[in-house]
């Protein structure tokens, strides 16, 4: 795993979305296992109960996983293709207006208008940076900054 918490989250999501159906296929399993040594079928209901719970509540956080580092690809993207400054625009707006109970959490799944800014400026001394940056998504300001590639 590399430093970069959001670098990984697509392949982590997958993986632990992939962990999520085992974990459900394997708790099925054990019930026809538990049924066919003769015990009760409460027993295999609650087992299957419990396992699409557990696997349903990894395959949620995988998938929230994936959204985040989907959203700031497209946030890259965006900016790769000129929008920018419109994007520093929207986000102005948008968190002028959000109940501040949601703002941490828009500003960790999306990049800020700061943030923005300082890819830009990145961006125009290093204009390869951008298909780096694709590839290994930067998690704040500091980073962005930091980035000597």
């Amino acid at each position: 795993m590399s430093s970069n918490p959001l670098r990984d989250f697509s392949l982590v999501g997958l993986a632990l979305q992939f962990g999520g159906a085992v974990v459900i296929t394997g708790f099925i399993t054990a019930a026809l296992v538990s049924l066919s040594l003769g015990r009760d079928v409460l027993r295999a209901r609650l087992l299957v109960a419990e396992g699409v719970i557990g696997g349903l509540g990894v395959m949620t956080a995988a998938t929230l996983l994936r959204t985040i580092a989907s959203h700031l690809a497209a946030d890259l993207e965006a900016i790769r293709r000129g929008y920018g400054n419109g994007l520093k625009s929207y986000r102005r707006l948008v968190y002028a207006h959000i109940a501040p109970s949601k703002l941490q959490t828009k500003l960790h799944n999306y990049f800020s208008p700061e943030e923005i800014a300082a890819i830009q400026m990145k961006v125009q001394e290093h204009p390869d940076l951008l298909a780096h940056w694709r590839e290994h998504v930067l998690a704040n300001l500091q980073e962005i900054r930091s980035s000597r590639r």
